[in-house]
């Protein structure tokens, strides 16, 4: 059955046991929320349906429920053919042709001929962003800058998906958290001509949409595909997820966010790929000294969750269903944050189950909450663990999150975290489990701080770096 027939079977049912308007504007937002649909098409949608019925104090019941359902129907209707629109648009943008992969082939082939590789320039394709701070852009700059004073090599950041030719904005944010990073070597990409753009000895894709531009560049010794994700499980299976599987067999060189997945893109590439292990920076994310407390006498326990509901691989609803029985078990004596993206307590009716903080505006603030956090609750439905597990281990908040065999590598079981199934009984005996047992949470804190103590950006940036000049084993590979 279709969404729409669904939707309106549902409402249906429910509209013949309930009777007042608002209940029934009420169940109706329910229902989209529980087909995961966007809360602000919900909320649309509402108030539309409110404020029609206001102006027609006249209007029957009957009527009211008609016009209910028919608007939230529309607005499904419209948030569908949006969807249908966006991969519509992918699928004329993201067009090649065979002759297009023989030429990238022959880039690829030529470069697997070469003993060695020494660049002196790389070109890192980048999409537009608003937040430098954001985990994925943040690592694609932190990895050109580091290229640049260290290696002696020039590192230019060509941003896409504005039609703007102004960088300077571009290079102001990047400025935020890379000072001395070159405004000469920010630039603005229309992604009309690769013709255009200065020659590089390699050319980068960062994310799948750019794989689209590199696989075009062909004036360059060498192609690299750095990977954060397994970005096909962004989608459902159908266009998009098809659109950027294709970009994982152009046979660009794989540099991957994590062993997960590597293992992932090189499932699918057959490419040589290389791994590095996201570190974080202990200047930043670090833990309480001993001699303090998380909290003055008589305080509640804090939890923070990362929660985004925009993305599902987070899976938002399972952490806000297991929290509301984390609230109920502990009362009083336990405070929800949510951190990671803004949204509304209300939406979701969890008005004095959970505060949600939002982005907050710097990385020191981000790290001085985990560390006077309890436990720290996240998931990730994708190969990549994501970096909040690592930043919570660094602050000394115990970790709660989702059993996943591709992040085996670094998420050990009553070791450095716990383990959930998805159920939300399951997180939330979880996470009052770990409330509630100090010597646990102490084991936890101590072996979390001990499997990020280990790694440092600037080692995993020259295994990468070395990867790129045909050094390491898996350079040899494929």
């Amino acid at each position: 059955m279709s969404p729409s027939r669904l939707l309106a079977a549902s409402a249906k049912r429910l509209l013949r046991w309930l009777r007042e308007p608002d209940l029934l504007i009420r169940a109706k937002a329910e229902l989209l929320k529980e087909m995961k649909s966007d809360p602000a098409l919900v909320n649309a949608a509402r108030q539309q349906a409110l404020a029609e019925i206001k102006t027609r104090p006249e209007m029957t019941l009957d009527c009211q429920r008609e016009l209910l359902s028919e608007v939230v129907e529309r607005a499904l209707w419209e948030r569908e053919r949006a969807a249908a629109a966006n991969a519509l648009g992918f699928v004329d943008l993201c067009d090649f042709t065979e002759t297009d992969l023989d030429a990238n082939r022959k880039v690829l082939e030529s470069f697997a001929r070469l003993a060695t590789f020494q660049p002196q320039s790389l070109n890192w394709f980048v999409p537009h962003f608003d937040h430098v701070f954001r985990g994925g852009i943040r690592t694609i700059i932190a990895f050109a800058d580091y290229f640049r004073q260290a290696k002696g090599v020039r590192n230019r950041i060509i941003v896409y998906g504005r039609r703007s030719t102004d960088p300077s904005a571009y290079h102001q944010q990047i400025q935020v958290a890379f000072p001395d990073f070159p405004a000469e070597d920010v630039l603005a990409y229309s992604g009309d001509d690769p013709a255009m753009l200065p020659p590089a000895d390699a050319a980068i894709a960062t994310l799948w949409t750019s794989a689209y531009h590199v696989l075009r560049v062909n004036d360059t010794t060498a192609k690299f595909y750095l990977v954060q994700d397994y970005e096909p499980l962004f989608y459902s299976a159908g266009t998009m997820s098809a659109l950027i599987e294709a970009t994982y067999r152009f046979g660009f060189w794989g540099i991957c966010n994590t062993p997960g997945v590597a293992d992932a893109y090189r499932r699918v590439s057959g490419a040589p790929t290389q791994a590095f292990v996201p570190a974080v920076d202990r200047s930043v994310y670090y833990p309480l000294d001993p001699s303090q407390q998380k909290h003055a006498e008589g305080e509640p326990k804090t939890v923070v969750f990362y929660g985004r509901p925009g993305n599902d691989r987070n899976c938002f609803e399972l952490g806000v269903r297991a929290l509301r029985n984390v609230k109920r078990l502990l009362g009083d004596g336990v405070r929800i944050i949510s951190v990671g993206a803004k949204w509304e307590p209300g939406q979701y009716d969890l008005d004095g189950v959970v505060e949600n903080w939002g982005l907050l505006r710097t990385l020191e603030e981000v790290a001085d909450l985990y560390r006077h956090c309890d436990a720290g609750l996240c998931f990730m439905q994708t190969p990549h663990p994501s970096y909040q597990p690592l930043e919570y281990m660094a602050c000394g908040c115990p970790t709660v999150t989702n059993r996943n065999p591709a992040n085996a590598w670094l998420l050990r079981h009553g070791e450095n975290c716990l383990l959930a199934e998805p159920t939300a009984s399951a997180v939330a005996e979880a996470v009052v489990g770990l409330l509630q047992d100090d010597e646990l949470s102490a084991r936890i804190i101590r072996n979390g701080l001990l499997s990020v103590g280990s790694t440092d950006w600037q080692q995993q940036m020259d295994i990468v770096f070395d990867f790129i000049c045909k050094k390491t084993p898996a350079a040899s590979e494929g």
